[in-house]
């Protein structure tokens, strides 16, 4: 089904950006862009997604598809605002983060299972799911078994 024919896309897009009424770094909820902060490891793997849908979007196949085209020059424009921020970050003399308690971990997975999520997530399980276990494995400890 089509809802907004080819030609008619950019246009509907550019007036809904220029008639929109709150301003580009405010969301529904009110929150100022500003109030989002992403760590150093978050903003690299979004620096990563971006180049690899830029990548991908500019592989041939998508070669003389408008709409691939324009997804490339936003990604750019991501990749742009991302990349600067993320060398401020770089440059930026952070105070190390304090190690954690040790006996945080135990506090987490007893609290945890106290609302009744039980086992949910032990070591095993999220293993076994698929690309999921490289993101976190660095929550888990040789001898951890959840």
């Amino acid at each position: 089904m089509v809802i907004i024919e080819e030609e008619a896309r950019e246009c509907v897009f550019h007036k809904t950006v220029g008639n929109k009424e709150l301003p580009h770094d405010v969301n529904r909820a009110g929150q100022q862009a500003a109030d989002y902060v992403f760590t150093l490891h978050q903003m690299g793997r979004m620096l990563e997604e971006l180049h690899r849908m830029k990548a991908k979007y500019s592989s041939d196949q998508w070669v003389g598809d408008q709409n691939a085209q324009d997804l490339c020059t936003y990604f750019q424009m991501y990749i742009d605002d991302i990349q600067e921020e993320f060398d401020e970050m770089l440059a930026t003399d952070y105070a190390p983060t304090p190690a954690l308690n040790p006996e945080y971990h135990q506090s987490l997975v007893d609290w945890y299972n106290s609302v009744g999520r039980g086992d949910r997530y032990s070591k095993a399980g999220v293993q076994a799911m698929y690309g999921y276990w490289p993101l976190v494995e660095h929550l888990y400890t040789d001898n951890d078994s959840h």
